[in-house]
């Protein structure tokens, strides 16, 4: 069996490309020709279809950053393992780092030790407990390690402004996204890796997606892969009492992961809000 699809452009290497799935969380696996010793990285796990002489690994579920020692911060994506090494803006107290970085125009990020961030390249940490927190403009969706190639509108960047590339992406309708570089994009799904960098997703208006308690909803994108299975119409209440559910689509597939890495038109996707996350029970 194998997956013909969903390449993630970039790792492709063959030897070290267990290494490199594993590094990138974006990776869900990987498809390995046993005859022209050939992988391909994927960033989704399913649905595999007949591929005579190949093999899939699928990677094992990672927990989800909400539950791996790095809350969840409104307004900004949490990446446990990772850490920015300068551009520090200012140093505060962690517990208002958020508030701070908020407020602080030239702040595009903080860590857990609250550390304000002018500009973030994102470095892979073996020591314990880092999280680095990613400001996310409002109406976007930030994933690290990736970008998307090509699809550029014109020469149009904003190298160093973040909200100057929001605020354009929001205003021009052909826009789907923007890097950490600077660059506008027409194409909203990422494409290929890019270790230090950010993708910016756009996210289209919710008004087509009806409201749900417990969720915030988001039009036209999906997660592929990562599911948890099919819940029909009983998902917003199961996934409300299944600590590892983030989120489910209008399919009714629950999610171990609500990061939208691509684009679904006519779809609807709804990540749970942490006041819907239910304890782990005690052991």
């Amino acid at each position: 069996m194998g997956l013909t699809w969903n390449d993630l452009l970039g790792i492709d290497h063959g030897y070290n490309v267990a290494k490199e799935c594993r590094d990138h969380f974006l990776c869900k696996g990987f498809s390995y020709n046993l005859s022209s010793a050939w992988a391909s990285g994927k960033f989704a796990n399913g649905p595999l279809e007949p591929s005579p002489g190949s093999c899939f690994y699928e990677r094992a579920v990672q927990v989800p950053a909400e539950f791996n020692g790095c809350p969840r911060k409104l307004g900004f994506a949490a990446f446990p393992g990772y850490v920015d090494a300068g551009s520090d803006v200012l140093q505060v107290n962690t517990t208002a780092a958020m508030e701070a970085c908020n407020v602080e125009a030239r702040c595009q990020g903080f860590d857990e030790r609250g550390a304000l961030k002018a500009s973030l390249s994102l470095n892979s940490t073996d020591e314990p407990g880092r999280c680095l927190y990613v400001k996310m403009p409002a109406g976007f969706v930030a994933i690290s390690d990736v970008d998307r190639s090509d699809d550029g509108i014109g020469s149009k960047r904003f190298p160093g402004d973040l909200r100057a590339a929001a605020a354009y992406c929001r205003a021009e309708p052909l826009c789907r996204g923007f890097n950490s570089d600077g660059w506008v994009k027409k194409g909203g799904s990422p494409d290929t890796i890019a270790i230090g960098a950010c993708f910016y997703i756009k996210v289209p208006q919710a008004g087509s997606c009806p409201r749900i308690a417990g969720y915030v909803e988001a039009a036209d994108v999906d997660h592929a892969g990562d599911d948890l299975g099919s819940l029909g119409v009983s998902a917003p209440a199961s996934c409300r009492t299944e600590v590892g559910c983030a989120g489910f689509n209008s399919h009714g597939f629950a999610k171990a992961d609500a990061t939208f890495n691509r684009e679904a038109p006519e779809v609807c996707f709804y990540t749970r809000t942490p006041a819907g996350t239910p304890k782990p029970i005690p052991t």
